[in-house]
């Protein structure tokens, strides 16, 4: 449900696939020009990746993820470190 969003007058700004994008006279492909504008801080990153869990919390981890919302999570990940 996009209601939110519209409510709310965001943006969102994505990509689905790979394409090939032109920028600064070159050709680079979307998955590394996404990579070299994080590496540049060109992109806002911040409160994206809202919790992270060990591996061995796998469970808690899927329950928090299937049920975002609840938990205010954006996205759930694995800290492998």
């Amino acid at each position: 449900d996009l209601t939110p969003i519209w409510f709310r007058e965001l943006s969102l700004v994505g990509a689905y696939g790979r394409q090939i994008e032109r920028l600064d006279d070159r050709e680079v492909n979307t998955y590394a020009l996404v990579h070299e504008m994080l590496t540049q801080g060109k992109l806002k990153t911040d409160g994206l990746l809202t919790h992270t869990f060990p591996l061995a919390e796998y469970r808690q981890a899927f329950t928090m993820a299937m049920h975002k919302a609840a938990h205010g999570a954006m996205k759930v990940a694995f800290d492998f470190r």
